[in-house]
């Protein structure tokens, strides 16, 4: 499973990174300013968050997100100051109230206890992002393919306790069944979904929510769950996470944002390093920062990378970008350059008219 990782400022370059929750929390009041590539000066507010403890097992002894006992869960992210034609705004994005993607999180009643029994009722809930569940169906995927006796019973019982938590309007009696009432964005994994379908049917009004829909992702989908109930969801969430790594490196690019986008693109191919395109965008992005020799090196480890897993020379178009930085070509400036390889690899003149530059 993949486990993201960000050697920069913070998740996929956005905020100040912290190590324990994997998200952009903070831990002094510095105020720390960079550039984003447009002349925009960002300036993430490092503040403390309000964290909530939430009990995950009635044996009430803290540890962490691994093992057994009470979860520290910060259901406050940090806010951003952005300063922006001479006015500064303060941006305070929202953490989902349940948390389904690592480890189980209910940012709602801190004081509330929830076994793991319970956790997972919530999260097979979940699973069926609003619609009704049948009892039957949540005892399997609750209990998995051999449930005991006493399982439907049992459901009910933690069904009491899971809206003693999370609040009686939130868990609804159907005729069959319950349902989880919740908002899209009241669930992250049911948020994250939303946030990149609507990036990839309108990049440039939706692109932004890329940046949200990347600090959601904190480790493997519905892990509450057996594999057999949620593998077909997982794929489907791996594969969003994927394109939306992707796409939020391509946006960065398109607006100069060279350094960002290499930010973004570091841990991913890291974590998942057979997808070819993304090594040949991390190549673009480290010869548009400036970084011409990494992006050299960045061929060879995505060569390496494909020799060890699966016994490949690169392809194509990691060969021609390779070329295109080997020659400092100004193709490099091109937008949408990796869309149309064939064209790259004949080396002809290039008219200066669709030479885009860095930074406009």
């Amino acid at each position: 499973m993949q486990k993201w990782r960000d050697p920069g400022t913070g998740p996929w370059g956005s905020g100040p990174r912290n190590d324990e929750h994997r998200a952009p929390f903070a831990r002094d009041p510095v105020l720390s300013a960079r550039r984003d590539g447009l002349g925009t000066a960002r300036a993430p507010a490092r503040l403390t968050p309000r964290a909530g403890r939430t009990r995950v097992a009635s044996s009430g002894r803290s540890v962490d997100h691994a093992g057994k006992g009470s979860v520290k869960v910060v259901c406050n992210p940090p806010a951003t100051w952005v300063a922006e034609a001479a006015t500064v705004i303060l941006i305070e994005p929202q953490t989902p109230l349940i948390n389904v993607i690592g480890p189980f999180a209910w940012c709602g009643n801190p004081g509330g206890r929830l076994s793991p029994r319970q956790r997972s009722v919530v999260a097979a809930l979940a699973l069926g992002e609003g619609s009704a569940v049948e009892s039957e169906v949540l005892v399997d995927r609750v209990w998995g393919q051999d449930p005991p006796p006493t399982a439907r019973k049992a459901l009910q019982v933690h069904i009491v306790a899971v809206r003693n938590v999370l609040g009686t309007e939130r868990v609804l009696t159907t005729n069959r069944g319950y349902r989880l009432a919740a908002e899209r964005h009241e669930v992250d994994a049911w948020h994250f979904e939303q946030l990149v379908r609507a990036a990839l049917r309108s990049p440039g009004v939706h692109g932004e929510g890329l940046a949200e829909a990347l600090t959601l992702w904190r480790g493997m989908p519905y892990e509450d769950l057996d594999v057999h109930v949620v593998a077909g969801t997982r794929v489907r969430l791996e594969e969003l996470l994927a394109v939306a790594v992707d796409l939020r490196a391509e946006l960065l690019l398109d607006r100069g944002a060279g350094a960002e986008a290499v930010r973004v693109l570091e841990p991913a191919t890291l974590d998942d390093p057979l997808r070819e395109r993304r090594w040949a965008l991390l190549m673009v992005a480290l010869y548009r920062a400036g970084r011409r020799v990494e992006s050299l090196r960045a061929y060879q480890r995505a060569r390496d990378a494909l020799a060890v897993a699966a016994g490949l020379e690169p392809g194509r178009l990691l060969r021609v970008v390779e070329r295109l930085v080997l020659d400092d070509d100004p193709r490099l400036w091109v937008r949408d350059l990796l869309d149309d390889p064939e064209t790259l690899a004949n080396l002809g003149t290039v008219d200066a008219a669709i030479i885009e530059p860095a930074l406009r």
